[in-house]
């Protein structure tokens, strides 16, 4: 490849990314990521003279695939975190009083059938817990890194995940005394744990790049390509 060509090419890079940016803020105006996809889904939804380049397009796929994840994510949840805390609350009645001031404190002997049940909720939010602070922090991860920090959430999406984990940090401080007064050490409820370097964020954040990655593929893509993009998006699929 000549020089001249090297340079055309990233002159046409350059370019797609600038288009990107610029759709990317034409489409957070359209006030969230649900009326913007409602919209969009009636008409052509790849803008052909930019989504040439390959990186366009897997950032393209990338700010879609995130905002999309989130919505079943929030839901599932939601209703699982319902449960767990109307769970929690019934065990907390059982297991501690509240004080002349209304602060509720631990009983004795605590009642060990209670005690069973609040260990097991508590271990099982712990699950849900760290799922949501992981995705948060790919979700920043991701942000940082691909989009030079422009937020890869639409208003409403990023609106959904902060009540989420606003809801399940509530869940989160019942559980941290729950597990304090049953003397669960292993219970953890840390915001600081999930940095960028966690493996569960790390997890995350290779699984939605990969995937977006394999939809970016150019029709052109050779079967070693394609295999390849699979492999690092899905590990198991090409082997079961």
């Amino acid at each position: 490849m000549t020089q001249k060509r090297r340079i055309s090419r990233l002159e046409a890079s350059l370019a797609a990314k600038q288009k990107f940016y610029s759709w990317l803020k034409q489409a957070k105006l359209t006030g969230g990521f649900i009326p913007y996809w409602e919209k969009e889904r009636t008409g052509p939804l790849l803008p052909p003279e930019w989504l040439i380049d390959e990186e366009a397009r897997f950032l393209w796929h990338l700010v879609n695939d995130v905002n999309f994840v989130i919505w079943p994510y929030v839901d599932a949840n939601y209703e699982l975190r319902s449960l767990v805390h109307v769970a929690l609350d019934g065990v907390l009645r059982q297991i501690a009083r509240p004080d002349s001031s209304g602060v509720f404190v631990p009983v004795c002997p605590i009642p060990e059938f209670a005690a069973r049940l609040g260990q097991y909720l508590c271990e099982r939010f712990q699950v849900i817990w760290e799922e949501a602070l992981s995705l948060l922090a790919a979700i920043e991860e991701i942000s940082r890194t691909y989009l030079e920090g422009e937020d890869i959430l639409f208003d409403d999406s990023r609106g959904a995940m902060d009540t989420a984990t606003a809801n399940l940090r509530e869940t989160a401080d019942m559980c941290s005394a729950i597990a304090q007064w049953l003397s669960l050490e292993a219970a953890t409820f840390a915001v600081e744990a999930f940095s960028s370097q966690h493996p569960m964020v790390k997890a995350k954040v290779e699984q939605l790049v990969n995937v977006s990655r394999v939809e970016a593929l150019p029709s052109t893509a050779t079967r070693g390509q394609l295999i390849e993009a699979l492999n690092c998006a899905w590990p198991d699929l090409l082997h079961n």
